[in-house]
Formats: C-alpha cells, sequence, structure tokens
C-alpha cells in the first residue's frame, strides 16, 4: 500500500479507536480541560464544547465516547483561521491518541 493509502488506513484506525472509547461526563470534563492546556481549546471555548458534548447537534455523536467529545471539540474549531484548526486539531489528536493508547 502507498503513503496515502497507510495514512487513510491509520485515520480509519483511529476512528475506531475513538469510537471504542467510552466517557463518562467526569472524564469528558477532565479532557476538555487537558484539551485547553495543550493549547486545543481556549478557555472560552469551554462552554460551547460541554454544550455540544451534553446535546450533540447530530444523532451520530451521542454515543459517550472518545469520538463524540472529538468532535464536540472540533465544532468549535468552525470559522477559524485554516492554520490555528490545523494545528488545533493536531494537539487535539495527540490528546485523544494517548488516551486511546496510540501512542
Amino acid at each position: 500500500m502507498g503513503r496515502l493509502g497507510d495514512r487513510f488506513h491509520r485515520i480509519d484506525d483511529r476512528i475506531a479507536a475513538y469510537l471504542s472509547r467510552r466517557i463518562n461526563d467526569p472524564q469528558a470534563h477532565d479532557l476538555v480541560i487537558k484539551a485547553t492546556d495543550c493549547g486545543a481549546l481556549m478557555p472560552s471555548q469551554i462552554p460551547a464544547v460541554l454544550q455540544e458534548w451534553r446535546a450533540p447537534e447530530h444523532d451520530d455523536f451521542r454515543p459517550r465516547n472518545a469520538w463524540s467529545l472529538f468532535n464536540a471539540c472540533t465544532d468549535v474549531f468552525k470559522g477559524l483561521n485554516p492554520n490555528v484548526m490545523v494545528n488545533r486539531n493536531q494537539a487535539l489528536h495527540g490528546l485523544f491518541e494517548g488516551l486511546v493508547g496510540l501512542r
């Protein structure tokens, strides 16, 4: 498989790991603070992330897992400068990959 194929395979593995990692509310709250600590989120974004976690806009994100929390976090990235968005997304993936054992 080529480099592009390898990259897509890793993305599929990452999503599967996020989907399989269950998260409760206290864990979600802790991870949101850790996401702020690592620069993935700004403190002012915490209320919006928690609102999306508690009442997801999309049914696909209702399960209480890392994938749903990850998407609650990235939902607040909408409208950011693309360079800022990429950097925050990378920081967020670093946090979540550690959570699910991919790092």
